[in-house]
């Protein structure tokens, strides 16, 4: 995806964007590609780490969505049993 369909699909200032993706860019999570040998166009692709940071991303959303369910009060009580499950289990924990 081009910098200006990027912008157009998020509503965001190329400016932006372009500093956006030069972060991301050094972080690994895409890699810009000339569109071809001589031209100044590049498009951007995720890589690998970029997609699993994207997959992770969308889980605790979905995580999110689903505990909303819960009142704050069934929540506390959730995390409390959670953390009990979890302490007994780190004694079985194999060395």
């Amino acid at each position: 995806m081009t910098l200006r369909e990027l912008a157009w699909q998020t509503d965001r200032k190329i400016n932006t964007l372009s500093v956006n993706m030069s972060k991301m860019e050094r972080d690994g999570l895409v890699k810009k590609i000339r569109d071809t040998p001589n031209s100044i166009q590049f498009s951007f692709r995720l890589t690998e780490k970029g997609m699993n940071t994207y997959q992770n991303c969308m889980r605790e959303d979905s995580i999110t969505a689903i505990m909303s369910v819960l009142s704050k009060a069934e929540l506390k009580q959730f995390i409390s049993m959670l953390e009990k499950i979890t302490a007994k289990a780190e004694k079985y924990k194999l060395k």
